[in-house]
């Protein structure tokens, strides 16, 4: 479903009602999760650390439809995973931001 608006108004009302109920739930859920974290006990146990692979995915999922973007998204993985073995936690995540960062700058300065 399309919702389109009308006036810049209607954009930036649309805008702000979804940045405030986003910023309100984020908040409201990482507070249940933090008071009820301890409840459930090792999500290692249950397999839950790979939920937030999955979720990343399912965001990202819908920009992947120009065949530059899944390059872009396949060198990213290929850093990642290549630094994996070899980087502290976290490294490898950061490293495949800089790809896209840099393919994003590269292809502005393509287009200009």
């Amino acid at each position: 479903m399309s919702v389109t608006r009308e006036t810049r108004v209607d954009a930036r009302l649309g805008f702000l009602v979804t940045g405030g109920t986003v910023f309100v739930l984020w908040n409201l859920f990482t507070l249940l999760g933090a008071v009820g974290g301890n409840a459930i006990g090792d999500p290692s146990t249950y397999g839950l650390d790979a939920a937030v692979g999955g979720a990343f995915l399912a965001l990202l999922w819908p920009q992947l439809g120009k065949r530059s973007h899944q390059l872009v998204a396949v060198l990213a993985v290929a850093v990642a995973l290549g630094l994996v073995p070899v980087a502290p936690a976290g490294v490898p995540v950061l490293a495949a931001g800089g790809v896209a960062l840099l393919a994003g700058l590269l292809s502005r300065e393509r287009a200009s």
